[in-house]
């Protein structure tokens, strides 16, 4: 994958995108050593905005990918490409989101005579109004444990400890996956209040988890990093999203101690928890 921004834009900038697009739809190029590889490449360039408008509005390209996530097989080869196909597909469905969502914010807000925002009817819309309208959402999990293959023997320690030990509602892949993968992912965080990002070089260099990780913060979610590797920093895109957050540290510190910091962190962040906490207390 390509994760370095410089190199995405310089990709854009170089027509890149023509060869491979053209490498990952003719079908004269051998699936597994050209097209696979070509098609992996475009997805982690795709969230460079400038390649995602490009290749939106190439529409051999567009028709290509559509008709792979449509397809249904049991080949191992096609199956994979077709994984790539559903995120790319997706990202190139969340550019166009941002961008209406863009433009309708750019419209005049309703406003009171006095500079308040007003609802359809004329009624005024307060700050604690607003506030009480999110925090009213109803979400079917409590949390979404978002990691990269790669550590998934941690983080499914995490989760066997988080269930045997609160009354926790949790989404994680090796429970609930049916279908399209980026469709099963974006649901889950839809329907998350909280996700732990479970990051790593590993995770920041997958295309799929950075999808997951930027669909979170997209959506304002409450986003809790949880370190999976040693002497590690985050960099690029995902320096963007965890920035100075507090996260928990199960590298440096023993996993009861980490765990403890865990919990910690959900009870400062989420009132659930704080409930929960009261709760169990004589």
């Amino acid at each position: 994958f390509i994760q370095n921004e410089a190199v995405k834009t310089e990709v854009v900038a170089q027509d890149g995108l023509t060869l491979l697009t053209k490498c990952a739809t003719d079908h004269q190029f051998d699936m597994a050593s050209i097209q696979y590889p070509s098609m992996e490449l475009i997805w982690s360039i795709i969230f460079n905005l400038s390649a995602a408008q490009l290749l939106r509005a190439n529409k051999v390209f567009v028709d290509y990918v559509i008709d792979l996530t449509k397809s249904t097989t049991d080949e191992p080869d096609k199956y994979v490409l077709k994984s790539v196909a559903d995120g790319i597909d997706w990202q190139m469905r969340q550019h166009q989101i941002k961008e209406e969502k863009q433009r309708k914010a750019e419209k005049p807000k309703k406003l009171s005579v006095f500079g308040v925002p007003i609802d359809h009817m004329g009624r005024q819309i307060t700050k604690e109004q607003r506030l009480t309208m999110e925090q009213a959402k109803e979400f079917k999990f409590d949390l979404m444990i978002s990691y990269c293959h790669k550590d998934a023997d941690l983080c499914i320690k995490i989760h066997k400890r988080l269930k045997d030990t609160t009354d926790t509602r949790i989404w994680i892949d090796t429970e609930q996956m049916f279908g399209s993968l980026t469709e099963c992912m974006s649901e889950a965080i839809e329907n998350s209040r909280i996700i732990l990002v479970c990051y790593s070089n590993a995770y920041k260099e997958s295309a799929n988890c950075q999808s997951e990780c930027t669909y979170a913060n997209d959506l304002k979610r409450t986003i809790i990093p949880l370190r999976m590797e040693s002497n590690y920093r985050p960099n690029g895109w995902l320096k963007i999203i965890i920035g100075d957050r507090l996260y928990v540290d199960f590298i440096k510190y023993d996993f009861e101690t980490a765990f403890k910091d865990l919990i910690k962190q959900l009870e400062r962040y989420d009132r659930r928890y704080k409930e929960m906490k009261g709760s169990h207390q004589p």
